[in-house]
C-alpha cells in the first residue's frame, strides 16, 4: 500500500470522467515525452516531443520528434505549447489538458517547430491502443 500524489486538475478530470462515463477513458495523442529539466535549461516553456509512436493519432497529425543529427546533436522535435484550447506550460499541463478529452475527441495541438508556431489537429486515442502503448 502506497500513497499517492496527484495535480488537483487531474483529480478534477478523472472524477468529471467518472461522474460521466462511470469509468476513466485516458486519452493519449501516442507519444513520449522528453525531461522537462531539457527545456528548463533553455528557459522554453511546453512540452519536448522527444518520441512518436508509428501509428499513433501523433504521427497522423504530422508531429515531429527530437532526435540526434549526423554529428550527434540533438534536433528538437516540437514543443506542445498548447491542447484543445489550453494552454500547455509543462507536461503536467499536457496531462490536465488530456484529462479534459476522451479517445476519439478531435483535438488542435499547437506547437512551436523550428521557432514558428503551427496548429496542428489530433484524433485522440484510447491508452494502450495500438500505436499508443506506453505513451502520453
Amino acid at each position: 500500500r502506497g500513497f499517492y500524489a496527484l495535480p488537483m486538475d487531474t483529480l478534477r478530470g478523472l472524477i468529471r470522467q467518472i461522474q460521466i462515463q462511470g469509468l476513466v477513458d485516458r486519452p493519449c495523442l501516442g507519444i513520449t515525452l522528453a525531461p522537462q529539466q531539457v527545456l528548463r535549461d533553455m528557459r522554453v516553456m511546453g512540452a519536448l516531443v522527444a518520441d512518436v509512436c508509428p501509428g499513433s493519432p501523433a504521427a497522423a497529425a504530422g508531429i515531429k520528434r527530437s532526435h540526434r543529427d549526423i554529428f550527434g546533436d540533438l534536433v528538437l522535435g516540437d514543443i506542445i505549447v498548447g491542447l484543445a484550447g489550453r494552454s500547455v506550460k509543462n507536461p503536467s499541463d499536457l496531462q490536465s489538458a488530456l484529462d479534459f478529452r476522451r479517445a476519439g475527441d478531435r483535438v488542435r495541438v499547437e506547437v512551436m517547430r523550428d521557432g514558428r508556431r503551427a496548429s496542428l489537429v489530433a484524433t485522440l486515442a484510447a491508452r494502450g491502443a495500438r500505436g499508443t502503448e506506453g505513451a502520453e
